[in-house]
């Protein structure tokens, strides 16, 4: 065919060909990458800051990213002011936590779902009437903007704003007037207010990473049919709680014995291919263009039977796939904590104290070998 052709053509041609044979992801190799990537790394909270004693453990076992969760709207709740109130008094917070975590090298996200932000409303980031009020819509732009305007100056010690990173509206089922449980949906108005966010956030920090989940619940689903957005500071996050009737059993809803691996609700059987299979939306987008992908969530009950190994699993497939992540959670609920172990019947157990192990569980075991990898890689802020 080539003999064909005239000599520049033939040369364009064999250029075009060979173009056409770059992946995707080699071609947007030179994409900037968020500090300390790929992180591997833990969730904390606002509510419960870890201290100085629990961040020299976190650096001794290689943790080089942490999360915080911005809970100002439960903390308003508990100390009777307003929204705002408790808001500001996180970012006092946020801003001693951050110099702590420069001298020690670990990167910080900023998340928050904590909107809207009053508790007297009544509402939270999965009800209708919020996601039906523009006005409250508001507040999630505004929280994106003071996050932005403060912070702007911070080195590679803050790595990325979060927003609403599981965005859900929970609507009654409705038939012939008569309620039929509750369905989440991926409420309408998400995409344009994840725009509006980060055009916010841009107005103050014009290069600082901004994660965005774009599908329902965070879910690794959601990537199916999403095109990157037009910024070249995006990290494209995710949540990992895939079978919920596993991870989530005793809360709730969930009932007791789902075994990993297994059968969920007799229905699917859970293996580490299956939740390969369910990551394969969310690794399918990362391959085909390139960008940094982080799994900001991921657990399992402590009572779970297997729990250990399908969290060793997700973590084997995370690496194999350069996934960042961080676990849910460090110094929270006891049914996520790993300080705590052993069994129980539900979330609500009152006597989960003597499930307190400290720093001597499986988990806390498996998490070690995990972050160890971070020690490994020489893991530096960029």
């Amino acid at each position: 065919m080539l003999k064909m052709m005239d000599k520049p053509i033939a040369i364009l041609f064999a250029a075009l060909c060979l173009i056409s044979c770059i992946p995707l992801r080699s071609v947007a190799a030179s994409q900037p990458l968020p500090p300390n990537w790929p992180w591997r790394g833990v969730v904390v909270s606002s509510s419960t800051p870890p201290d100085a004693d629990d961040m020299q453990y976190l650096r001794e076992i290689g943790v080089n990213a942490v999360s915080i969760h911005l809970q100002f709207r439960d903390d308003a709740g508990r100390e009777k002011i307003s929204g705002r109130e408790a808001f500001k008094k996180d970012l006092e917070w946020v801003d001693a936590f951050l110099d702590e975590c420069k001298r020690s090298g670990v990167t910080v996200v900023i998340s928050t779902a904590q909107i809207p932000m009053d508790p007297s409303t009544g509402l939270t980031q999965t009800s209708p009437e919020f996601w039906d009020n523009p006005e409250l819509l508001k507040e999630a732009v505004y929280v994106a903007g003071e996050l932005a305007r403060r912070f702007k100056d911070r080195g590679a010690e803050l790595g990325a704003y979060s927003i609403l990173s599981e965005p859900v509206v929970i609507r009654d089922n409705i038939v012939f007037g008569k309620k039929f449980g509750t369905g989440g949906s991926l409420p309408r108005a998400w995409p344009g207010l994840m725009k509006d966010v980060i055009k916010e956030i841009r107005r103050y920090d014009k290069t600082r990473f901004i994660s965005v989940t774009p599908g329902l619940w965070g879910l690794p689903a959601g990537y199916a049919d999403f095109k990157p957005l037009d910024d070249p500071h995006i990290i494209y996050e995710a949540h990992m709680y895939q079978p919920h009737a596993f991870t989530h059993q005793g809360i709730r809803e969930w009932p007791l014995g789902v075994k990993y691996p297994g059968r969920a609700r007799l229905l699917k059987y859970w293996d580490k291919d299956a939740l390969e299979g369910a990551l394969e939306p969310l690794t399918d987008f990362q391959k085909r263009y390139g960008v940094p992908v982080w799994i900001g969530e991921f657990s399992a009950v402590r009572w779970a039977e297997g729990g250990d190994e399908y969290l060793k699993d997700l973590i084997a497939v995370f690496d194999a796939r350069g996934l960042a992540w961080t676990y849910h959670c460090f110094k929270c609920w006891n049914g996520w904590d790993p300080d705590y172990a052993g069994g129980g019947a539900t979330y609500d157990l009152k006597d989960w104290k003597r499930f307190y192990k400290g720093r001597d569980t499986d988990r806390w075991r498996l998490l070690k070998e995990a972050f160890g990898k971070n020690r490994l890689k020489g893991s530096s802020m960029q």
